[in-house]
């Protein structure tokens, strides 16, 4: 029976004494939570990690590794359980063990069990996650051939983010190749972490940071809208692609040699490429981009799996007359302005400047997330290929995924309801040609940057214009 099921079913007096035991989603996940109920038959809000495994797999050690992390990790168990709208967590029982799928398509000719295999991987990936129904973790093991496999780790953004990931492969690795569980560093209970940054204590400080945010995005109603493509249709769609970016491999270490230069972060340099290309193609000077910052050092943990990332608008100006370093400088003061008032939630930023958004994410359409790809996950015996998995979803409008691994994919993810893939592709080759240009030329004006090549101003019209009218 389906736990919104078994939920019906109880009188009065029984839902009031659930909710008394069971305590409210942490502030940190509300809004996630309230996202993913508004797309819950997309994958929207799918974490998700495949890898190709070659090699002698001991698919009992994995298995066994998994349980030990599904019960070691209270994040890896929690539910949401809706009771009179309020949405608390509670955790499903570690007896019934980590849910693993596996798959035998090695009976069938190598070419169609590679084919079999990739359909299995992308329709497991984009399968809907419901931490109101299910655990917030699954995993697929497909064997292709003898000694090959496709392993396909998913989990719900509610208990996810960058971090995680790197913590629940880091332990899988050790709980696999033999270690004991006891001699792991212990882990905090994820939900009692995110509870640690709300309450009376945190007071102050959240007062100073909304008077921030709403002094330093008083005006924002003057910025126009992204140009699209299509109209806009009145409420925020979530259907979406990737565009893959053919940026240099060498992108990384020429952008943290500008920073170095100029004294900033290499965040603050991508931060001001991408704004640089937003600000060309929407004929704005003024421009909002959203990115996360970690919360995991406020909450002490380091080594919990679980969602510990706030929301945070940047607001940076792109003055065309403007040196390329001041514009860095200012790109810089805007990120540490950021970290500096990240004390409050999303929402409440939203709630004190009144941009709610109308058919569109409120504060900001376009996003900016910069990973830090550690080493791919390392299992005794094998040999681990990561695994592209295409995504048919969009948060927002534009989000630009870099990567500081050469070895992981750069892409473009963007909302197909607005954007045609020949406008991603235009997107990103203006930004390798910004990131190209930014550390080489300090002195000269913003305005004078290469864009885009032979062609590429008539293309910045076109898309300025935005869509012709129905």
């Amino acid at each position: 029976m389906r736990l919104t099921e078994r939920l019906s079913r109880l009188g009065p007096d029984e839902r009031r004494a659930l909710a008394a035991r069971l305590p409210e989603l942490p502030a940190i996940a509300r809004r996630l939570w309230t996202m993913s109920r508004l797309a819950p038959d997309t994958g929207l809000y799918n974490v998700v990690e495949a890898h190709r495994l070659r090699g002698e797999l001991d698919v009992a050690a994995l298995t066994s590794a998994l349980d030990a992390l599904y019960s070691r990790h209270h994040g890896l168990r929690g539910l949401v359980v809706e009771l009179d709208g309020t949405p608390r967590t509670a955790r499903a029982p570690a007896a019934e063990g980590f849910p693993l799928t596996s798959v035998d398509l090695s009976a069938l000719s190598p070419s169609e069990a590679e084919a079999r295999g990739d359909e299995a991987v992308t329709e497991f990936a984009r399968r809907p996650v419901d931490p109101s129904q299910e655990p917030p973790v699954r995993a697929q093991l497909v064997r292709t051939g003898e000694r090959e496999w496709l392993f396909t780790v998913v989990m719900h953004h509610l208990v996810c983010d960058g971090e995680s990931l790197h913590v629940f492969y880091r332990e899988l690795a050790d709980l696999y190749g033999g270690q004991e569980v006891d001699r792991l560093p212990p882990v905090p209970d994820p939900s009692a972490a995110q509870r640690s940054l709300e309450g009376p204590a945190h007071a102050a400080k959240r007062a100073a940071d909304l008077e921030n945010w709403r002094t330093r995005l008083a005006d924002l109603d003057r910025i126009p809208p992204l140009p699209t493509d299509r109209p806009r249709s009145g409420r925020q769609g979530f259907e979406g692609a990737r565009h893959t970016l053919a940026l240099p491999p060498d992108w990384a270490d020429r952008a943290r040699a500008a920073a170095a230069a100029h004294s900033v972060s290499l965040f603050d340099v991508v931060l001001a490429s991408w704004a640089v290309v937003l600000g060309r193609f929407s004929r704005s000077e003024d421009v909002v981009v959203g990115t996360t910052v970690s919360m995991r050092a406020e909450a002490r943990a380091t080594d919990a799996i679980g969602f510990f990332m706030r929301t945070v608008p940047l607001r940076l100006r792109v003055d065309a007359e403007r040196p390329v370093r001041e514009l860095l400088a200012g790109a810089h003061g805007t990120v540490v302005n950021a970290l500096t008032h990240s004390g409050v939630e999303f929402d409440e930023i939203v709630r004190v400047t009144g941009h709610t958004g109308t058919g569109t994410a409120p504060l900001f359409q376009a996003a900016l997330e910069l990973h830090h790809d550690g080493e791919p996950p390392r299992f005794d015996g094998l040999r681990v290929e990561p695994l592209l998995v295409e995504s048919t979803s969009a948060a927002f409008d534009l989000t630009l995924h870099l990567s500081t691994d050469p070895r992981t994919a750069d892409f473009l993810e963007y909302s197909t309801e607005l954007y045609s893939p020949g406008t991603a592709a235009s997107l990103g080759e203006a930004l390798g040609a910004v990131l190209a240009a930014l550390g080489d030329r300090p002195e000269e004006p913003v305005g004078a940057l290469p864009v885009l090549g032979p062609g590429g101003a008539a293309r910045v019209e076109r898309f300025a214009e935005g869509p012709a009218l129905p």
